[in-house]
């Protein structure tokens, strides 16, 4: 706020009493004077001034315009006879000159151009007419001097620091936050300084107040009243409100309506400043705000023992959490008192780093007096001003999002303890050790918990601790060296785990691919049971304890529209660091694969199934079943296509029913000529033989039934492509590009490096066009071998066509040699094209033989190809099964619109790893083989293309097929457990089984170790954690919820607490604690309903000061008649109280009960004095409306007496007439000098400050557009300009009439404020309706 002795500039003459222009004079005689000297020539306008300088007559408070006297005596006395010459030379009247750079007149002892001279209205109209003016007309009044007795002119008028009676409009969150670091008053918080003279009446200094502080000039006078304040501080803001007004401003005087006609100096206001306060009275209102006040408080003040506390909190949006804890905490009793009795406003500690300046303790203590106000209309309060400002400190309680109770008091405890800690300088604490051989010393321990304690109350020390702290011993055992070291940690809640072992659930598909199986089917679902902290090792270990097989024989994969979806062994190393719940979801289709292995030997090779759409011209390709794998060696497997192959048949035989490997043999029997051998040779495929093929220099009558590399397993009844066709692709890594963007949208610049690992399966939907035959990677005769039964029937196909070619060429012998010649050359040309030749049946080559046979086979179709290319078919067959099996993979060759999974919602620290999935734009297409000489590799990815027709009989019905419908494999242990933890939930769990599981020793985890000093490692430890004492107030957490932030494990079971008579001594490890010191009765709990998603939290709460139970369901408050109706399962905290009988009840130790006896004393006492405060004033506004009431009944006694008085009389005594008084005590009020007392102590015999302020207008404008009652007595006069061109003068008289007449005064402007708007301010006039607009911006131009 400004410094009061300081006079803003300008101020004195923008705030000058409204100016009366009635010069007793007639207007329209003086403007006749002004038309008729307006072209006089300079003698005549000297005579004219001169005439009216010696006929000017003043008395005490006339009105003077203030001039240069240089500029009057240069008028007056020039040589100059023209007066253009001398307007030029003068320039205007400028009225920079007559003030300082305060808006201060100058000082008498100025030098002769310095000096000043006041004149007249008339005189000032002609001079300012003729020459104009430069700045703002100053104009002052006339006062007699007391020391001379001499008329002069005021050159300091008093100064009013105006403040207005109300509260802050704009929100809280905007308001200027005060503190120790931030004290300072805003631009519009500060008081608004006005002047006015000393001869001006009370009444001008309010209609002042009234038009140009508060711009309300259409209220009736009637609506404010006018106090003189003395405020301690200089920092009183513009806004007071009604318990600043009262209670903390010691001296006011309230203006009585018999001393508004008074002169302010007669009433003792000589020396300025002084503050003033007004208050209106609202709208519709029969009562000021004070009396309104002093009627509602008339028993606020009595003593606050009985009643209150009954009051709700509104729900802000999702608050409950915060209303519940708070109603808990607020009936404390000793925390009642603490901040009921202002204690803490003593105590806080706006220095501490860790605090919150004071905030936090300042905020909560004003809730709490909000909610204990006994005098509160109403049955809830609005926490806003506590939830913005926890808010803005914590951004977990920023927003409305839904949160935990416990976690809020966690905080709010925290929170008010650094806010109001006693230590403002913490010293330096080591953390004392017990020595090896005092471990089994109990005083010792003793020693050692006090020292503990004396140091945490050496750093901190405020009433959270006297009350709420207690202490933990925690004692962690090394398994190895046995090394136990005690350690002593404050608490402020006690967290307790309910005696309910919470189990976590997942069912599993186990697919068993080992022999013997090691399960009743290959494929059974089995659920699983883990605690919630298990990992991904203990799942293992489950796993493999159950199924009685090595870990290392499991594999688990997630599936996705059968397909690989997520490797869990890639990412192992990050998976055993996790609670499994957070790997695995409860959706998660997750597959467990028993697959028996020697890593050093084998090679385990996944495989996929597909079958061709019914619908041909798709093109598509479907998988089916469950992906699946095959172990080979790989020394010997690796390189058998037959060995492959029938690994291939018995691993699909999982995936049906049907035993295919019992089909095969069945069909290879049905066979004509069937002949069962373990290995076939040569000669058991005629066909090839008969070619020449497959001798290789072999005696064709040889009989070897041995096994032949060449001939391998094939067989010559069933071919390699019956049922399905093998395809594979190896490597199937997608190749990422450069450029690609990852989830996180960061550029890569490398491809993805895999991490090794024992089994490659491609974490994607595999795309069909990337496989290719097995086949191709044979030597042509194996291959013939292998597919023998589609080499004999291609065989017989071109016998017959060599018997037709051989038919047409007897046919044309008869031809001409010439033209056989030619035509001979044709065909053979036209023969050749479509892949024949012809031969001598000797063998020999040439051309003149009659069969033909075909010729060698193209070499393999290169990677990738479609198998359409192959030299099977390009032989134009019109057998159907032929084609059907030859040409089956040219049907897939588009199946890139198979969908892939969808994306992950797991973050990339829980989801397995699918960083190989094929993403957009980073696959080529392509699949480079791996340089090898076996036929399959560890990379190798194989394919089973089924043919249609066998799927349709092994697959095609849900019957047929063991994935559809999968049983289920017995787990009796987890049935156990199960029914066992249903009888948990249905009994009832007490109090004290929680107290007993808290103390059980427990083995620390893995990921929880201890660092063992003497084994120089870290151990899991045996840890133990104990109660050595507990707070006078004791709030124990219910730990219902899995994780605090997400309401979705809650534990709903029963707990049962006693609400009174809780022995807390036998769970108390600190010997030297008397059992009568550990008994606790209930005084709150706090509830949670539901569950998923969030829920609703209530309270449940004893009143100490009528010591009945309440329900506070947010802002609803109910009645709780059976304390036994606490004792719930919704219970979550619970609030004991000690039992105590040393001064009457009261805890947290000798220093506390005496601050809390002090403070309740001072305020007993500081209650006294606002109700003689409220006495006081009391009488001053019964006085007030007590003159006012009798005013208004002599002002309606002389009106009935003129009503038979001339109407025209009448009219004319109501616009003449001033506002009635009471002489009577006018002049007893006079004498009195009430305000003498008021006068600024600081002040001087010169008053006159130096201050730079400018004059401040508050800008929330407050008009009224009320229609304004009938107030006669006042004469309002305005001089105002709607057009800043236009020269007017508009006088409204007291009836509301107008009269404009034209302004004599031509206007020169500096560029600063022109003299018009001088005139038409709301300073000296009351603006009009039409005029408001116009004139907003130059009334703040002061």
């Amino acid at each position: 706020m400004p410094d009061k002795s300081t006079v803003p500039p300008d101020t004195l003459a923008d705030t000058t009493t409204q100016k009366q222009l009635d010069t007793g004079e007639d207007e329209d005689v003086i403007l006749a004077r002004d038309a008729t000297t307006e072209h006089a020539d300079l003698a005549s306008k000297r005579k004219l001034i001169t005439d009216l300088l010696s006929q000017d007559l003043f008395e005490e408070g006339d009105e003077r315009y203030v001039i240069p006297q240089s500029f009057l005596d240069e008028f007056l006395n020039s040589p100059i006879d023209d007066f253009d010459t001398l307007k030029q030379e003068l320039g205007p009247i400028n009225f920079h000159s007559v003030v300082d750079q305060n808006g201060n007149l100058v000082s008498d002892d100025a030098d002769d151009k310095l000096k000043i001279a006041h004149i007249s209205v008339d005189v000032f109209k002609y001079l300012g007419k003729w020459f104009g003016v430069l700045g703002q007309p100053t104009f002052r009044s006339i006062i007699i001097n007391p020391a001379t007795g001499q008329k002069e002119i005021e050159r300091v008028p008093l100064i009013f620091w105006v403040h207005q009676l109300g509260k802050k409009t704009q929100p809280t969150y905007l308001r200027h936050r005060h503190n120790a670091h931030h004290q300072h008053t805003s631009h519009h918080d500060a008081p608004i300084p006005v002047g006015l003279s000393r001869t001006a009446t009370f009444l001008d200094l309010l209609n002042l107040i009234r038009n140009v502080v508060l711009k309300a000039p259409r209220k009736s006078t009637a609506d404010f009243r006018l106090w003189f304040i003395n405020p301690h501080s200089s920092d009183l803001p513009f806004l007071v409100s009604i318990q600043t007004f009262l209670f903390d401003i010691p001296k006011k005087s309230l203006v009585l309506p018999n001393l508004f006609t008074d002169v302010l100096k007669d009433q003792g206001l000589i020396y300025p400043p002084y503050s003033v306060m007004v208050e209106t009275r609202e709208k519709n209102q029969a009562e000021f705000p004070i009396d309104q006040f002093i009627l509602s408080h008339s028993d606020a003040y009595n003593d606050p023992g009985q009643g209150s506390g009954h009051l709700g909190l509104n729900n802000l949006g999702n608050t409950c959490y915060m209303n519940s804890a708070l109603q808990c905490l607020l009936h404390v009793p000793e925390i009642n008192y603490y901040f009921y009795y202002n204690i803490y406003k003593q105590e806080l500690n706006t220095d501490n780093p860790l605090g919150y300046h004071g905030d936090v303790a300042n905020v909560f203590g004003s809730l709490l007096k909000q909610a204990f106000d006994h005098v509160k209309n109403g049955s809830s309060i609005a926490p806003r001003e506590f939830k913005s400002t926890i808010g803005r400190y914590s951004s977990m309680f920023s927003g409305f999002l839904q949160q935990d109770s416990q976690e809020l008091l966690s905080w709010l405890l925290d929170a008010l303890h650094e806010d109001l800690n006693r230590i403002y300088q913490k010293p330096y604490c080591e953390k004392p050790e017990l020595k090896d051989d005092e471990i089994n010393d109990p005083q010792a321990i003793i020693r050692l918990a006090e020292t503990c304690w004396n140091q945490h109350k050496a750093r901190n020390d405020s009433v959270i601790i006297d009350l709420f702290t207690g202490l933990y011993q925690s004692t962690l055992v090394c398994p190895d060296c046995g090394k136990t070291s005690i350690t002593f940690d404050p608490f402020n809640d006690l967290t307790l785990s309910l005696p309910i072992s919470k189990k976590w659930y997942h069912t599993f598909t186990i697919v068993d691919l080992s022999n013997p199986s090691v399960i009743p089917q290959r494929i059974m679902k089995l659920e699983v049971e883990l605690k919630k902290t298990s990992n991904y090792d203990e799942l293992l270990g489950y796993l493999s304890n159950f199924l009685n097989v090595s870990s290392s024989d499991l594999f688990l994969y997630e599936l996705f529209q059968n397909s690989i979806y997520s490797d869990f062994q890639l990412d192992y190393n990050k998976n055993k660091f996790l609670p499994i719940s957070d790997i695995i979801r409860d959706t998660d289709d997750v597959v467990v694969y028993v697959i028996p292995h020697n890593p050093d030997t084998d090679v385990i090779v996944p495989v996929f199934n597909a079958v061709e759409d019914t619908d041909t011209s798709y093109q598509m390709a479907h998988f089916f079943g469950i992906p699946l794998f095959v172990v080979l060696n790989k020394e010997v497997d690796l390189n058998s296509f037959g060995f492959i192959r029938k690994k291939l048949v018995e691993t699909a035989s999982l995936l049906t029913n049907v035993d295919l490997v019992e089909e095969y043999e069945k069909i290879k029997r049905a066979c004509q000529d069937f002949a069962d051998k373990e290995f076939y040779s040569k000669l058991d495929f005629p066909a090839l033989t008969a070619n020449g093929q497959g001798l290789g220099g072999k005696d064709p009558n040889d009989d070897d039934e041995g096994y032949d590399s060449d001939v391998s397993l094939a067989n010559p009844y069933l071919g390699a492509n019956f049922g399905f066709k093998i395809l594979y692709v190896h490597d199937y890594s997608p190749k990422l590009n450069t450029n690609i963007r990852g989830r996180y949208n960061f550029n890569q610049s490398s491809k993805i490096k895999q991490a090794e690992r024992m089994i490659n399966v491609p974490t994607h939907k595999p795309t069909f066009n990337d496989f290719k035959p097995l086949a191709d990677q044979l030597s042509e005769l194996k291959r013939n071998y292998y597919h023998y039964p589609d080499y004999k029937k291609l065989d017989d196909e071109m016998d017959k066509l060599v018997d037709e070619v051989n038919q047409n060429l007897a046919d044309q012998a008869e031809i001409t040699s010439s033209s056989e010649s030619s035509e001979t050359a044709s065909q053979r040309g036209a023969e050749e094209a479509e892949g024949f030749v012809l031969v001598n049946n000797d063998g020999t080559g040439k051309q003149s033989g009659s069969q033909m046979v075909p010729p060698p086979p193209p070499p393999p179709p290169p990677s990738g190809a479609p198998l359409a290319s192959s030299n099977l078919a390009q032989i134009n067959s019109s057998d159907e099964e032929t084609e059907s099996e030859a040409n089956l993979g040219s049907l897939f060759d588009s199946t890139a619109n198979i969908p892939l999974p969808p994306p992950s919602t797991y973050s990339d620290s829980t989801k397995p790893s699918n960083m190989n999935s094929p993403l957009e734009n980073n696959y080529d297409g392509s699949s480079t083989d791996l340089t090898s000489t076996t036929l399959i590799s560890k990379d190798t990815v194989l394919l089973c293309d089924w043919d249609n027709e066998i799927y349709q009989r092994c697959f095609g019905d849900a019957s047929l097929t063991t994935w559809e419908t999968i049983p289920s494999l017995p787990n009796k242990e987890l049935e156990k457990n199960k029914a066992h933890f249903e009888r948990q939930r249905k009994a009832k769990i007490t109090l004290l089984d929680c107290l007993n599981s808290f103390s059980t020793p427990e083995i620390l985890g893995e990921h929880d170790l201890w660092y063992c000093p003497n084994c120089k490692d870290h151990k899991r430890a045996t840890k133990t954690i104990q109660l050595w004492s507990t707070g006078d107030i004791l709030t124990i957490h219910l730990k219902r919820f899995h994780s605090a932030r997400a309401f979705s494990d809650k534990i709903d079971v029963l707990v049962d607490f006693p609400i009174e008579g809780l022995d807390m001594s036998q769970y108390v490890a600190n010997p030297s604690v008397a059992v009568d010191d550990c008994i606790y009765d209930l005084i709150a709990v706090d509830n949670h309903y539901g569950g998923l998603g969030g829920g609703h939290y209530t309270a449940s709460v004893k009143n100490f000061r009528d010591h009945k139970w309440y329900y506070f369901n947010d802002s609803r408050v109910t009645e709780i008649t059976n304390p036994e109706e606490v004792v719930a399962n919704s219970a979550y905290l619970l609030f004991y109280r000690k039992r105590s009988s040393v001064s009457n009840g009261v805890l947290g130790g000798q220093n506390l009960i005496e601050l809390l006896e002090k403070g309740k004393n001072e305020y007993s006492e500081a209650l006294q004095g606002k109700k003689r405060i409220l006495q006081e004033v009391g009488s001053l506004v019964n006085a007030y409306s007590k003159m006012e009431q009798d005013l208004i009944e002599e002002q309606e006694r002389k009106r009935r007496e003129e009503e038979g008085e001339d109407d025209d009389d009448d009219e004319e005594e109501e616009e003449e007439e001033e506002e009635p008084h009471s002489s009577d005590s006018h002049e007893s009020s006079k004498k009195s000098r009430p305000f003498d007392e008021l006068k600024d102590p600081n002040s001087t015999e010169s008053p006159v400050g130096t201050g730079n302020a400018q004059f401040n207008f508050d800008e929330d404008n407050d008009y009224d557009y009320e229609a304004e009652e009938a107030d006669d007595n006042i004469r309002k006069q305005r001089l105002v300009s709607k057009d800043p061109s236009s020269n007017k003068l508009v006088h409204i008289k007291s009836n509301g009439r107008q009269e404009v007449t034209s302004s004599p005064v031509p206007i020169e402007t500096d560029g600063e404020t022109d003299y018009l708007t001088s005139l038409g301010t709301d300073n000296t006039s009351v603006p009009t309706q039409d005029d408001n607009d116009d004139d907003d911006d130059d009334s703040n131009d002061g």
